[in-house]
């Protein structure tokens, strides 16, 4: 069985972020310094799910990929506006990259709840939400 690089899935989920053009800046990692930007994503690694094959069943690899949308709260009305564009944006490109061109992964899904939450960055609050995007690579 051959596992995938978490980072080559990290940088792949960035790059498309970065294409889509809904964010400043789009990061497979969380930087010290956003430099001032907004909106800003990160994105993380987060669980991994090994197949197991018993009894004759097949389950595939599934990686979990944590993006966080970040907006200065400057303004908290246009804050929340913003996020809710974000979270929008996010899933428009996990539904365009369903199966990754590159062949990260064979499916990519959104999992769970969204976690919304506020968070200081460079000295200035900023409102943030956590999404869990789950890359299903068969195996």
């Amino acid at each position: 069985m051959s596992v995938p690089s978490r980072r080559s899935m990290r940088e792949r989920l960035a790059a498309l972020l970065t294409t889509a053009g809904n964010w400043q800046a789009a990061y497979n990692e969380q930087p010290q310094s956003f430099s001032g930007q907004s909106p800003v994503a990160t994105v993380h690694g987060g669980s991994v799910t090994l197949p197991q094959e018993t009894f004759g069943t097949d389950e595939d690899l599934v990686v979990e990929l944590i993006v966080t949308n970040f907006v200065k709260r400057a303004d908290p009305a246009a804050a929340e506006d913003s996020l809710d564009a974000l979270l929008v944006a996010l899933l428009d490109v996990v539904v365009a990259n369903q199966k990754d061109a590159s062949g990260n992964w064979d499916n990519l899904f959104i999992a769970g709840s969204t976690e919304p939450d506020y968070f200081l960055v460079d000295g200035k609050q900023y409102r943030g939400e956590v999404i869990r995007v789950m890359a299903e690579k068969y195996v």
